[in-house]
């Protein structure tokens, strides 16, 4: 058993999971920071110490001194003369890690570095030692307090009933052919009042597409047609021909990829979280949120047409709130049933968005597994 010895920075996964990892030992953590990252440490300490985990911190001097790092580092360590530490220099401005890390090496302490790509620890002391796997044990409602944000609330956490999978499926399948009256469902059942829909007019009667929709939901139970209305069952059946039929497909297909990729840690749909900024609570909605191989993975689910410029503001404000609620190793992704210009796709690559739309939506297992496989 030995006490971590870490230094703060702004991504703390790679602090936490080997700290809660059986394998690596740790019976407790050293943190350095500076005065400017007090808030985010207490934030830290409080979630580490839920785990029975105990810590110590020490404050560097907010210099660019590599000699002042030094002294203080040594000063830090001679009061822990004997004890049994292994240093984590996975984090941390690169200063701070070289000194601490050539420290650590004349004290005879184990190093490691976690490599986020592969979630395995690298040792570099002792270099025999082989590399450790760390443990997929992260949560969403952990992951987001890491960030200094708080789950509030998910819509759906269990796995979707057969018959509405399979609709989500069909839908998907034919997004492309059926955009116009999937776009007049959409519209319908936004402006719904009640549950009931304004009067269907003539086109829509004889758009044998858009009945073909309505049928598939009157199957499901999820609404009835009456006095020339569409009366919605719940507010759940709204939600799915408002467009929620995307977000829950998509849900769908990440749940039966569980079985395939058990890195999968947690996942849930429709989830709200909060954090403060600038004095202000902000609030974000997620469609699609899931933790894989202790990554933060988002999804973005688009069932109407984008405005102009609307894809490339889309892709820009996923791109943002995934930094901000998992860090520079999360993942983003956009599913949308419109088409998206080559510009936008390159634009949505260049900020990090991965993108499934239009036909793709037809394939939309096969390039969730494939990005699933490069996690």
């Amino acid at each position: 058993m030995a006490t971590h010895i870490a230094i703060m920075d702004d991504n703390p996964i790679t602090i936490l999971t080997p700290l809660l990892d059986s394998e690596m030992n740790a019976d407790g953590l050293l943190l350095i920071h500076t005065h400017s990252q007090q808030a985010k440490v207490e934030n830290f300490v409080r979630l580490v110490s839920e785990y029975q985990i105990p810590v110590k911190t020490w404050i560097l001097p907010d210099t660019l001194s590599t000699d002042e790092i030094f002294t203080s580092l040594r000063v830090l360590l001679e009061q822990y003369q004997g004890e049994a530490f292994c240093f984590n220099a996975s984090n941390g401005d690169r200063h701070v890690v070289l000194a601490a890390t050539n420290l650590c090496r004349t004290y005879g302490f184990d190093i490691f570095v976690l490599e986020p790509r592969r979630d395995a620890v690298s040792w570099l002391v002792p270099v025999e030692r082989k590399p450790t796997e760390i443990a997929d044990i992260i949560r969403l409602p952990t992951m987001f307090r890491l960030f200094d944000a708080k789950l509030v609330s998910t819509q759906r956490k269990q796995s979707l009933q057969a018959d509405v999978r399979k609709l989500g499926a069909l839908w998907a399948a034919k997004a492309q052919e059926y955009a116009k009256p999937l776009g007049r469902l959409n519209y319908l059942a936004m402006n719904s009042k009640n549950f009931v829909t304004q009067e269907l007019d003539d086109y829509m009667h004889h758009d044998r597409k858009l009945q073909s929709l309505i049928g598939d939901l009157a199957e499901l139970g999820y609404l009835e047609v009456k006095q020339n209305r569409l009366h919605f069952t719940s507010s759940e059946a709204r939600f799915f021909a408002n467009g929620g039929w995307l977000e829950e497909y998509v849900f769908s297909v990440v749940d039966l990829l569980r079985h395939e990729f058990k890195q999968i840690q947690d996942l849930a749909q429709g989830v709200k979280v909060v954090r403060e900024f600038n004095s202000e609570i902000i609030e974000n909605e997620i469609d699609v949120a899931f933790v894989a191989n202790n990554k933060l993975h988002l999804i973005e689910c688009k069932a109407k047409r984008f405005d102009d410029g609307g894809a490339k503001s889309i892709a820009y404000k996923l791109d943002a709130i995934t930094d901000i609620l998992g860090g520079i190793h999360a993942r983003a992704l956009l599913v949308s049933y419109a088409p998206l210009s080559q510009g936008d796709r390159l634009r949505a690559d260049a900020q990090g968005v991965k993108v499934v739309a239009g036909q793709e939506l037809g394939r939309l297992k096969e390039h969730l597994r494939q990005w699933l496989e490069a996690c």
